[in-house]
């Protein structure tokens, strides 16, 4: 060993960092090296030539002897660690634990014992001669290496071999730093490189490898010595601490994960020890609260979040549970964990910026091995927002509630597995059961009443079996037997195509009911009051202007003839009046509807010159109609006449010369343009505002030189309105004045339908070519597809071939058709319910008015002789296109051949004046006629045998019996069977809307308004005769 220092093997065991010691047969320690005078707190050598009972407890004395001389007897080993835990006397009297190796050792002839004391059991040593040092070098349990002053090695022990896995040979002239594992902590490394180079000691922990590739750590003391050459050298002293280490980085990585878990965890984690101090914050506390954890863990309590009132609610609700009083802080977490175990609990907790944080606190109580109270554990879920949602819930509940109460509206639901069914409250109240009592749905059924229960069952069945929800007002009978009505709502849920449940809404809607009754009784009130008005202003309007027009064609004077033409214009003006009162009326009551049609624009615009050409005669004004961009239009004939009258006839009124001019502009959303202008006197700026309000005309002057009611503008606001458009008045035009408005020419989809389908009706002729030659003689080949067959059997093939198209509407059968009647067909055509859609028309001109009068029980819906009366014809094919208007519900319409003076009408009305107007117009188209003052009459002359009458012209409204129960008795009883089917005009002066339709449900085939003219009278007539 050259350069090895005099007592290198002293210096050694001086370095080793555990006790070392050499005790002889007799207990007395030979040898202890500095570290064993450190381990027991004895100054060095103070322990030499002790017993070994100064390092053993008092109870211990009487037993060392005797082991010590069994050890050495038995020559077995005991290596570190494979003995027990020792208890050692401290030299201040205190236990110390130790962990002792054994060797037996023989040096010249003697026996003695090695001890090798851990840092955690502080070895016992003994001092021994510089010889029995290295031996007790060789024989220690820790690598130990010496290197000469180039820090190469060059002398082992055999435990580095063993540690290290290289021969001492292979160790020899070996850097020991050739061992360091890359892993290594590198700035281990570079310390320990630091301390070689400065001659410096060195203590840490090393990752090595062995001989094998095996990674090892070891705890490393390098220390630099003496050498005789008087440079430094290195003693390295290694122990094993791989084990230590394997538990340590389970350890670590058991602490990490909990340490990852508590970070992740989305709830507060907090933990405080047994006074309250917090012990445990993660990182969600530090996110929600404000505060970091270095900030609180060790400094802050559980005070630092949760005020004193907190607390004081938290002692209340405690002390309600545990039945005493508890304190109003951090203990009575105490007392509740203690006797709980585990609460639950609400807390509003302070953040940093001092917010209010609702959190859902667990409180736990944390005991240590001994199950002594070591501390408490809060576990939080912030449920702020939850909380606020309850509460805006709650609001909202409340509310709900509040306005169920006033609507007397409420819920219910029923699951159809279960067979449960839900009321909310209110739904209760309108029972008027008691809150929450069980109710079974049969229960719930039979509170509707007799009348409702049908049919609130099938809407029921139909929502279950189709998934069809139902709206209905249902009169209802709670159970306190008050009659009300409910207005029942509800739907069914389907999962995979099967009902689960049903969910609606339930209302009271007595108290609507009653103010719907009051209106609707206060609207009949009206609308009867406005008739009864109608029907009594134009009952002598009809007599006047009835009179003056047979008066009229008697020969007259100059002057006579003035004084008739005033009484025309004057009754003429007076009608117009009542005409916008009444129009006006019932936009106001909202009862005037439009009838859209596919209608001719240039027939319109005729039939507007023909009404206003005496008026641009009278003062000279010529009207010019610009071309128009359509022919034909969706719309209401009817209501565009009459906006298009009231503009010309103010036009016309406010222009002393000059023209009137018509415009037309189409836009590409199918809205029409219409201008109006005139080269009047125009409207001055201040009194444009006046324009389009009720009963304004523009000034005093006006109102004496021109006449009106003020009502002409506002009732065309208002029908352009119902048309889908706009009016206005054009400042900017001086040269005159320009009235403009538009109207939608598609008002809706249905409206859009009615054209196509109007265009797309398609007839059936069964008979021979010349009756389709009469029929698309008289009506509009562009309108109507007409097919002809010529026999029975095609006849029922085309039928069940057009069964599925909704435009076939009528069928025209002769007579005389091979192989089968007329009628017969018809029957056969009746016997099959597929074809109740279907119009049917008998045409023969041979049948007697006999047979024509058996003709209705067949079946059929009409009967022409011919088509010559081309009027009839067009007015059935208008009636067929109404949609309330169905086969089963037409009258019967019968047309035959008559010379004018073989026909007899029947005139019932009560008024004598109006009797005389129509005897003389009738008398004059040479039809014969009988007179009844009232439906009774009627009654009474029809029932005659011999009574034969063409027509019936009906007044409606008589005393004794008035026109409509007249009719229906004509039309069923069967006194009055031979008139059954003689066609009933309606004469009436009621013109509000609703009367014709009331007249035609009465069984009447038409329907005129009073006053009536001789050639209103007569076109009508011709429909029929």
């Amino acid at each position: 060993m050259n350069n090895l220092p005099v007592n290198p093997y002293k210096q050694m065991l001086d370095a080793c960092a555990n006790g070392i010691a050499n005790v002889d047969t007799k207990g007395t320690i030979t040898y202890a090296n500095a570290m064993l005078h450190e381990l027991f707190g004895y100054r060095s050598p103070h322990l030499i030539g002790q017993p070994l009972s100064i390092l053993l407890p008092d109870n211990a004395h009487s037993i060392h002897h005797d082991f010590v001389t069994q050890f050495i007897a038995s020559g077995t080993r005991r290596a570190m660690g494979a003995g027990n835990v020792f208890s050692g006397k401290h030299a201040n009297g205190e236990l110390i634990d130790v962990t002792i190796s054994l060797e037996k050792i023989q040096y010249e002839g003697r026996a003695s014992v090695i001890a090798t004391i851990m840092e955690a059991s502080r070895q016992k040593a003994t001092e021994s001669t510089n010889d029995l040092l290295a031996l007790v070098t060789e024989m220690s349990d820790s690598s130990i290496m010496m290197t000469n002053d180039q820090c190469h090695i060059v002398w082992v022990n055999h435990a580095a071999s063993e540690l290290s896995g290289y021969t001492s040979q292979q160790l020899h002239g070996k850097h020991p730093l050739f061992r360091i594992n890359t892993d290594s902590n590198m700035s281990e490394i570079k310390r320990l490189r630091s301390a070689l180079s400065n001659a410096e000691t060195y203590q840490g922990e090393l990752l090595l490898s062995k001989a094998n590739g095996r990674h090892y750590w070891i705890k490393l003391q390098a220390k630099p010595i003496r050498l005789d050459n008087g440079k430094n050298g290195f003693i390295f002293i290694e122990s094993d601490i791989s084990s230590r280490k394997s538990v340590e980085n389970k350890l670590r990585a058991k602490n990490n994960l909990q340490r990852a878990i508590l970070d992740s965890a989305q709830q507060i984690i907090i933990s405080t020890d047994i006074n309250g101090k917090v012990a445990t914050f993660n990182n969600y506390a530090a996110e929600q609260l404000g505060w970091q954890s270095f900030e609180v863990i060790g400094h802050s309590s559980m005070d630092t979040f949760i005020e004193l009132p907190e607390y004081a609610r938290f002692a209340e609700h405690i002390s309600q549970i545990l039945g005493q009083d508890i304190p109003h802080d951090y203990h009575s977490f105490h007392l509740a964990t203690t006797q709980l175990q585990r609460v639950e609990y609400d807390f509003i907790f302070k953040t940093r910026q001092y917010d209010d944080l609702t959190i859902a606190l667990t409180i736990t109580a944390l005991f240590d091995r001994s199950g002594n109270l070591d501390g408490y554990l809060y576990m939080g879920r912030d449920i702020t927002q939850i909380k606020e949602l309850e509460a805006q819930t709650k609001r909202h509940q409340q509310t709900l509630e509040a306005t169920s109460q006033i609507a007397r509206l409420g819920g219910w639901e029923l699951d159809i597995i279960k067979n449960e069914i839900f009321w909310s409250n209110e739904v209760y109240r309108i029972h008027e059961l008691p809150l929450h009592e069980k109710v079974v749905i049969e229960d719930a059924i039979n509170f509707y009443a007799p009348e409702a229960q049908p049919i609130i069952t099938n809407a029921i069945n139909l929502a279950i079996s189709e998934g069809t929800p139902w709206d209905l007002q249902l009169p209802f009978i709670t159970a306190k037997n008050n009659h009300i009505w409910v207005r029942a709502m509800g739907f069914a849920e389907h999962v995979n195509g099967q009902a689960i449940r049903l969910k609606g809404t339930f209302q009271d809607i007595t108290a609507i009911k009653e103010v719907e009754h009051r209106a609707t009784e206060s609207s009949k009130a009206k609308s009867q009051f406005l008739a009864n008005m109608s029907h009594e202003i134009r009952t002598p309007i009809n007599g006047i202007i009835g009179m003056n027009e047979l008066l009229q064609l008697t020969p007259l004077t100059p002057q006579q003839a003035g004084f008739s033409q005033a009484i025309q214009q004057s009754s003429e003006a007076l009608l117009h009046l009542i005409n916008d009162i009444l129009d006006f009326s019932k936009i106001e009551a909202g009862k005037l509807k439009i009838n859209p049609q596919y209608c001719e624009l240039a027939q319109i615009l005729d039939e507007l010159y023909t009404e206003i050409q005496p008026l641009l005669t009278k003062k000279s004004l010529t009207l010019h109609i610009l071309p128009v961009p359509i022919t034909h239009l969706t719309t209401d004939p009817l209501r565009l006449r009459q906006i298009l009258m009231n503009l010309c006839v103010n036009a016309i009124k406010f222009t002393e010369t000059g023209k009137i001019t018509l415009s037309f502009l189409q836009s590409q959303t199918n809205r029409l343009n219409i201008t109006v202008t005139d080269t009047g006197s125009g409207i001055p700026d201040e009194q444009v505002a006046l324009l389009f309000q009720e009963f304004t005309q523009l000034d005093a002057t006006s109102t004496r030189s021109v006449g009106g009611t003020g009502l002409g503008l506002t009732i065309s606001k208002q029908l352009v309105t119902l048309l889908g458009g706009e009016i206005g008045f054009n400042p900017e035009y001086r040269s005159g004045a320009e009235f403009w408005f538009t109207i939608d020419t598609h008002l809706d989809t249905a409206v859009a339908s009615t054209q196509i389908a109007y265009k797309q009706h398609t007839l059936l002729v069964v008979g021979d070519p010349s009756y389709l030659a009469q029929l698309t003689a008289h009506i509009s080949i562009d309108h109507y597809h007409i097919q002809l067959v010529e026999n029975a059997h095609t006849c029922m093939k085309f039928l069940h071939e057009q069964l599925l198209n909704k435009d076939f509407k009528a069928v025209f059968i002769a007579q005389d058709i091979s192989g089968i009647s007329g009628v017969e067909l018809v029957k056969a055509i009746r016997a099959q319910d597929m074809f109740d859609g279907l119009y049917l028309f008998l045409l023969d001109a041979q049948l007697s008015e006999s047979a024509i009068s058996n003709l209705h029980h067949t079946g059929l819906n009409g009967y022409f002789s011919d088509f010559a009366q081309q009027n009839m014809l067009t007015h059935i094919l208008i009636k067929m296109q109404n949609p309330r208007i169905t086969p089963s519900s037409m009258p019967f319409y019968t047309q035959q051949s008559h010379q004018s003076a073989d026909i007899q009408v029947l005139l019932v009305e009560d008024n004598e004046i109006n009797q005389a107007v129509a005897i003389h117009m009738l008398e004059n188209l040479s039809i014969g006629v009988d007179i009844a003052n009232d439906g009774v009459e009627a009654l009474s002359l029809l029932a005659c045998q011999n009574s034969r009458y063409h027509a019936i012209l009906m007044d409606c409204q008589m005393p004794k019996l008035d026109g409509y129960e007249t009719t229906k008795l004509i039309r069923t009883d069967s006194a009055y069977r031979a008139h059954r089917f003689t066609p009933i005009i309606a004469l009436t002066a009621h013109a509000m809307e609703g009367d014709e339709e009331k007249c035609l449900t009465a069984g009447m085939n038409s329907y005129l308004t009073k006053p009536i003219n001789s050639s209103r009278l007569k076109a009508e007539l011709e429909k029929w005769l």
